[in-house]
């Protein structure tokens, strides 16, 4: 083969490599991942809110930490609700397909490396007083609910009390704020027969209401919450969504250049340290945006499926929004409202690289690169002196070191 052909032979070696080593100069390995799952070892709350003006469904589980006997559950809804039952067992889904995940990952040196449906019937109550109205009252799978409206929140009180859902000191004053702006309330106690068995994990629980603005209830949670609270926040629409009211950030605002390798966090990396430290910066009051993209396609259609059944006609963006917070930082309800039409998505995906082997990385890649010239020259002139076997296979093995980066 004469010296021209094998420098095309070489070249087009090269070129063939090329796409397989990305937008990098290196193919790096896996180490480990990690998945942020949990921020808190305390109960946390979660709900899907599915905005499709001017309906609003709600999907809302709550992590309880008294036994079943105990499990009385109050939310208060901006209008009246319908369509309420048992809500479908999406919560662990959506967490494994939009919780962060790390990949850890650490440059290859350099050399060769071969080796329950919802009842109609149900139990009738009285009002204490008109100004309190059970507008319905049925069962939702393990649930026995009451859907109540209030014009005042000491008779509103004094039905609960009544009725045996034992309101916490302090309450009057959290419930105020809804009763005067005309919220329904959706009180759910765990149904007796279901009570008496060992074990009982409550599922979610689905409604529908109409309303113009998005609200997620928050100052109520302050009565019951422990000392951390985790909110996890998912809203099925036409576009990306933003809390109005609090902080918000992306993964990647929040990370910056600061996530590094943690072997002793749950996700491996320092992403729960970093979630916290800018927290407590913004007083309690940030949403981190985790995810955010189009939930229609092969990946995730088992989930939308879920979420709204097999019509193609509804909203199928998603965005995941989380916060940590004490109770004192309860101080307000979350308000949410959709982002422009050009917002860009968020990935829940990062990369990272430990720093102990960033200088090694350097060098790594670095010096091999150096020793390129000098073997394809070497090959050019052996080839030219005849012994183009010899020529041929140094040209061959700088190709190959190529694409081991």
């Amino acid at each position: 083969m004469h010296q021209r052909q094998m420098i095309l032979l070489a070249v087009a070696v090269l070129h063939a490599a090329g796409p397989a080593c990305g937008d990098g100069c290196y193919f790096p390995y896996l180490l480990k991942t990690g998945k942020a799952t949990d921020l808190v070892s305390s109960p946390k709350q979660e709900a899907v809110l599915i905005a499709d003006e001017p309906d609003v469904r709600v999907i809302l589980r709550t992590h309880f930490t008294a036994g079943p006997e105990d499990l009385a559950w109050v939310v208060p809804i901006p209008a009246k609700p319908s369509e309420i039952g048992p809500g479908p067992d999406v919560f662990g889904d959506l967490n494994d397909a939009t919780a962060p995940l790390f990949t850890i990952l650490s440059p290859r040196p350099f050399g060769l490396h071969l080796k329950c449906g919802c009842g109609a019937g149900g139990p009738t109550y009285e009002t204490v007083d008109r100004t309190v109205v059970v507008e319905a009252a049925r069962t939702a799978g393990i649930f026995k609910y009451v859907v109540l409206s209030a014009r005042d929140t000491g008779a509103l009180e004094d039905w609960l009390d009544s009725h045996h859902y034992a309101v916490p000191d302090g309450a009057a004053d959290v419930m105020e704020r809804y009763v005067q702006a005309g919220w329904y309330w959706l009180a759910m106690r765990v149904r007796p027969d279901k009570a008496r068995e060992p074990t009982l994990a409550p599922h979610p629980v689905t409604y529908t209401y109409q309303a113009e603005n998005l609200t997620y209830p928050m100052v109520i949670s302050r009565l019951s919450a422990a000392a951390q609270n985790e909110i996890v926040l998912y809203v099925l629409s036409r576009r990306r969504w933003r809390c109005t009211n609090w902080a918000n950030m992306t993964m990647d605002e929040l990370t910056g250049d600061r996530l590094v390798a943690d072997d002793t966090s749950p996700s491996g990396t320092t992403y729960e340290a970093l979630f916290a430290a800018e927290t407590a910066r913004q007083k309690h009051h940030l949403f981190v945006t985790e995810f955010a993209r189009d939930i229609d396609n092969v990946a995730m259609r088992d989930i939308l499926d879920k979420l709204v059944g097999r019509d193609r006609a509804v909203p199928s963006y998603l965005t995941r929004l989380r916060a940590i917070m004490p109770p004192g930082a309860m101080d307000r309800d979350v308000e949410l409202a959709a982002m422009g039409r050009w917002a860009p998505d968020v990935t829940n995906r990062l990369d990272i690289y430990p720093q102990s082997t960033s200088q090694a990385s350097v060098t790594g890649v670095v010096a091999p690169l150096l020793w390129m010239p000098t073997l394809l020259w070497t090959g050019a002139a052996l080839i030219r002196r005849r012994r183009r076997a010899a020529g041929a296979g140094l040209i061959a093995l700088a190709c190959v070191i190529l694409t081991m980066f």
